[in-house]
Protein backbone atom coordinates (compact mmCIF):
# COMPACT_ATOMS: atom_id res chain seq x y z
CA UNK A 1 0.00 0.00 0.00
CA UNK A 2 1.57 3.18 -1.00
CA UNK A 3 -0.64 5.16 1.23
CA UNK A 4 1.68 3.58 4.31
CA UNK A 5 4.59 5.67 5.61
CA UNK A 6 6.97 4.99 8.65
CA UNK A 7 8.14 8.42 9.77
CA UNK A 8 10.00 9.22 12.94
CA UNK A 9 7.87 10.82 15.94
CA UNK A 10 8.00 14.37 16.81
CA UNK A 11 6.50 16.36 19.63
CA UNK A 12 3.76 17.90 17.39
CA UNK A 13 2.21 14.28 17.48
CA UNK A 14 1.80 14.05 20.77
CA UNK A 15 -2.00 14.77 21.11
CA UNK A 16 -2.47 12.59 17.91
CA UNK A 17 -0.37 9.42 20.07
CA UNK A 18 -2.06 9.80 23.23
CA UNK A 19 -5.43 9.63 22.22
CA UNK A 20 -4.32 6.49 20.04
CA UNK A 21 -2.51 4.51 22.93
CA UNK A 22 -5.59 5.61 25.28
CA UNK A 23 -7.79 2.29 24.15
CA UNK A 24 -8.09 -0.19 26.72
CA UNK A 25 -8.21 -2.91 23.63
CA UNK A 26 -4.96 -1.80 22.60
CA UNK A 27 -3.30 -1.99 26.14
CA UNK A 28 -4.72 -5.34 26.41
CA UNK A 29 -2.65 -6.43 23.32
CA UNK A 30 1.08 -4.97 24.20
CA UNK A 31 3.60 -4.85 27.45
CA UNK A 32 2.51 -3.14 30.15
CA UNK A 33 5.34 -0.44 29.87
CA UNK A 34 2.66 1.29 28.15
CA UNK A 35 0.85 2.87 30.70
CA UNK A 36 -3.21 2.52 30.66
CA UNK A 37 -4.58 5.21 30.79
CA UNK A 38 -2.17 6.88 28.57
CA UNK A 39 -2.02 10.48 28.62
CA UNK A 40 -0.14 13.71 26.78
CA UNK A 41 2.44 13.59 29.12
CA UNK A 42 3.33 10.19 28.11
CA UNK A 43 3.35 10.01 24.62
CA UNK A 44 5.37 13.54 24.79
CA UNK A 45 8.08 11.63 27.20
CA UNK A 46 7.78 8.80 25.13
CA UNK A 47 8.90 10.94 21.97
CA UNK A 48 11.31 12.62 24.05
CA UNK A 49 13.06 9.27 24.67
CA UNK A 50 12.89 7.66 21.47
CA UNK A 51 13.80 11.02 19.61
CA UNK A 52 17.49 10.41 21.13
CA UNK A 53 17.33 6.78 20.55
CA UNK A 54 20.32 5.66 17.91
CA UNK A 55 20.41 1.85 19.08
CA UNK A 56 16.47 1.14 17.92
CA UNK A 57 14.21 1.97 15.09
CA UNK A 58 10.98 3.31 15.99
CA UNK A 59 8.66 5.15 13.99
CA UNK A 60 4.98 6.09 13.71
CA UNK A 61 2.46 4.56 11.53
CA UNK A 62 1.03 6.95 8.97
CA UNK A 63 -1.57 6.13 6.88
CA UNK A 64 -2.75 8.97 4.27
CA UNK A 65 -0.33 11.18 6.03
CA UNK A 66 -2.32 10.63 9.47
CA UNK A 67 -0.58 9.39 12.41
CA UNK A 68 -2.07 5.57 13.21
CA UNK A 69 0.34 3.68 15.26
CA UNK A 70 3.84 3.29 15.97
CA UNK A 71 6.36 0.75 15.44
CA UNK A 72 9.39 -0.62 16.49
CA UNK A 73 12.36 -2.50 15.85
CA UNK A 74 15.08 -3.23 18.90
CA UNK A 75 18.32 -5.13 18.76
CA UNK A 76 19.46 -7.49 21.32
CA UNK A 77 22.72 -7.51 23.08
CA UNK A 78 25.82 -9.74 24.35
CA UNK A 79 25.24 -13.17 22.68
CA UNK A 80 21.74 -11.91 21.27
CA UNK A 81 23.57 -9.28 19.11
CA UNK A 82 22.19 -10.76 16.06
CA UNK A 83 18.16 -11.06 16.63
CA UNK A 84 16.39 -8.02 17.13
CA UNK A 85 12.65 -7.56 18.60
CA UNK A 86 9.58 -5.85 16.52
CA UNK A 87 7.03 -4.45 18.49
CA UNK A 88 4.19 -2.64 16.78
CA UNK A 89 0.40 -1.04 17.41
CA UNK A 90 -2.43 0.45 15.25
CA UNK A 91 -5.53 2.71 16.40
CA UNK A 92 -8.80 0.28 16.38
CA UNK A 93 -9.70 2.79 13.60
CA UNK A 94 -7.42 1.62 11.09
CA UNK A 95 -7.58 -2.53 11.88
CA UNK A 96 -8.37 -4.78 9.03
CA UNK A 97 -6.97 -2.61 6.75
CA UNK A 98 -3.62 -4.30 5.98
CA UNK A 99 -1.70 -1.24 7.56
CA UNK A 100 -0.26 -3.43 10.23
CA UNK A 101 0.81 -5.90 7.57
CA UNK A 102 2.37 -3.14 5.64
CA UNK A 103 4.23 -1.41 8.23
CA UNK A 104 5.89 -4.93 9.19
CA UNK A 105 7.07 -5.32 5.90
CA UNK A 106 8.56 -1.77 5.81
CA UNK A 107 10.79 -1.99 9.04
CA UNK A 108 11.53 -5.30 8.64
CA UNK A 109 13.26 -4.02 5.20
CA UNK A 110 14.80 -1.21 6.84
CA UNK A 111 15.93 -3.45 10.16
CA UNK A 112 18.06 -5.48 7.76
CA UNK A 113 19.40 -2.72 6.20
CA UNK A 114 20.52 -0.90 9.18
CA UNK A 115 21.77 -3.71 11.74
CA UNK A 116 23.84 -6.63 11.70
CA UNK A 117 21.12 -9.08 12.33
CA UNK A 118 20.12 -12.29 11.39
CA UNK A 119 16.39 -12.34 13.04
CA UNK A 120 13.69 -10.67 13.97
CA UNK A 121 11.20 -11.86 16.21
CA UNK A 122 7.97 -11.14 18.26
CA UNK A 123 6.33 -12.51 21.16
CA UNK A 124 2.42 -12.71 20.54
CA UNK A 125 -0.05 -12.84 23.42
CA UNK A 126 -2.35 -16.63 22.69
CA UNK A 127 -5.13 -13.87 21.88
CA UNK A 128 -4.23 -11.96 19.39
CA UNK A 129 -4.63 -13.94 16.35
CA UNK A 130 -4.61 -10.13 14.47
CA UNK A 131 -1.31 -9.94 15.07
CA UNK A 132 0.10 -13.57 14.64
CA UNK A 133 -1.59 -13.46 11.22
CA UNK A 134 0.23 -9.97 10.48
CA UNK A 135 3.47 -11.45 10.73
CA UNK A 136 2.34 -14.48 8.91
CA UNK A 137 1.49 -12.24 6.07
CA UNK A 138 5.30 -11.16 6.28
CA UNK A 139 7.32 -14.41 6.31
CA UNK A 140 7.61 -15.06 10.36
CA UNK A 141 7.55 -18.42 11.29
CA UNK A 142 5.82 -19.66 14.25
CA UNK A 143 8.83 -21.53 16.30
CA UNK A 144 7.10 -22.01 19.70
CA UNK A 145 4.58 -21.42 22.40
CA UNK A 146 5.96 -20.33 25.64
CA UNK A 147 3.11 -21.83 27.89
CA UNK A 148 1.94 -19.95 30.99
CA UNK A 149 4.86 -17.77 30.63
CA UNK A 150 3.40 -14.13 30.57
CA UNK A 151 0.97 -12.24 32.47
CA UNK A 152 -1.86 -9.27 31.50
CA UNK A 153 -4.38 -8.26 33.59
CA UNK A 154 -3.71 -10.84 36.09
CA UNK A 155 -4.52 -13.04 33.24
CA UNK A 156 -1.70 -15.81 32.63
CA UNK A 157 -1.66 -16.18 28.91
CA UNK A 158 0.89 -18.32 26.01
CA UNK A 159 3.49 -16.26 24.00
CA UNK A 160 3.52 -17.34 20.69
CA UNK A 161 7.15 -16.53 19.23
CA UNK A 162 7.35 -15.76 15.96
CA UNK A 163 10.66 -14.85 13.41
CA UNK A 164 11.46 -13.94 10.68
CA UNK A 165 15.47 -14.78 8.93
CA UNK A 166 17.54 -12.84 6.71
CA UNK A 167 17.42 -13.84 3.65
CA UNK A 168 20.99 -15.18 2.31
Amino acid sequence: MNDIQLLPLTLQMAPTLAAIANDKDIWLQVRDRLPHPYHLQDAESFISIVSSQEQQLIRGIFFKQQLCGVISITPLHDIHRVSAEIGYFLGKSWWGKGIATTAVSQITQMAFATFPIERIFAGVFSHNKSSMRVLEKNGFLLEGVAQRSVIKENVLLDEHIYALYRQI
